[in-house]
């Protein structure tokens, strides 16, 4: 069993309430007239300069984390101004501004969702994403049992101290894999034998790249800041990205060690168009 490695103790921040945009998070003042850069609270915007109809709406410079409307970029660059500074567009339900904290989780969850599917450019900070950001690890249940995803060392630790990580090569990190799990056991299996077959239970659960399951830990490992990517893609671990193949789909075979699907087909084409030539002789 792996000794646990506590980790050194850090004082928590409470984001709850604050908004990322363009990947940087901002706060607002208490009267909520203001966002208020969480780097730099010597840059602010006035929430009334990016009022429109439905929404705020702005741009935020990549560069120097400023906050514009749309109008004053065209005003100082021209229509053009995406040749001159590179910005992100924003726009954000009035709701989000005005209702506060009242917001419900359901009523967060649908703003944020359809901030990324209509790629609105922001994410506000509710409780469960706070937690991520003070360093809590992503979690998946897979086959009633827990996993913290350590995306670092390329594994999954079960809650049960008991059972032993599931791990994955270097490449999981940024590509497709794989690997074999009895799903009565909870465990990960190796491949048998030559002539061997798998304990019963065992499937193939093939995962998207790891890096997926934790964009916020996968951002820092890049050197950028924890909430860079959560504008644009989920943040939350989704286990409906892990698809499974069953024991009926696998053949376990020496010629098939580093692939375990199943073939369609293991024939040469020789064989195959000969095949076919017979098969349209005696048609004829």
């Amino acid at each position: 069993m792996e000794k646990k490695v506590e980790r050194p103790s850090i004082e928590a921040i409470d984001y709850n309430g604050m908004i990322v945009i363009g990947g940087d998070l901002f706060e607002f003042d208490k009267a909520r007239t203001l966002l208020i850069d969480h780097a730099d609270h010597g840059n602010t915007c006035r929430i009334m300069d990016l009022l429109a109809s439905d929404a705020i709406k702005g741009a935020i410079d990549v560069h120097s984390r400023k906050l514009s409307s749309i109008e004053s970029l065209i005003e100082k660059y021209g229509e053009r101004y995406a040749d001159f500074v590179k910005v992100i567009e924003f726009s954000i339900p009035r709701p989000i501004i005005f209702r506060g904290n009242t917001l419900t989780e359901s009523m967060i969850n649908y703003y944020n969702e359809q901030s990324i599917n209509k790629k609105n450019g922001y994410i506000l900070v509710d409780e469960p994403l706070n937690k991520k950001l003070n360093g809590e690890f992503p979690k998946i249940e897979l086959y009633g049992m827990n996993y913290q995803i350590d995306i670092n060392k390329c594994k999954l630790n079960p809650d049960n101290e008991k059972h032993p990580p599931l791990r994955f090569p270097s490449s999981a990190l940024t590509e497709p894999s794989e690997i074999f799990y009895n799903i009565f056991t909870n465990k990960q299996e190796w491949f048998p034998m030559p002539g061997q077959d798998f304990p019963h239970g065992v499937v193939i659960l093939q995962f998207p790249p790891l890096s997926h399951l934790d964009i916020i830990n996968y951002a820092k490992m890049a050197g950028l800041s924890a909430t860079a990517l959560v504008c644009d893609f989920p943040w939350k671990a989704d286990p409906s990205s892990i698809n499974r193949i069953d024991h009926s789909e696998m053949k376990v075979t020496q010629s098939n060690q580093k692939s375990p699907v199943k073939k369609e087909s293991t024939k040469p084409e020789s064989e195959k168009s000969t095949k076919k030539a017979r098969i349209r002789r005696k048609r004829h």
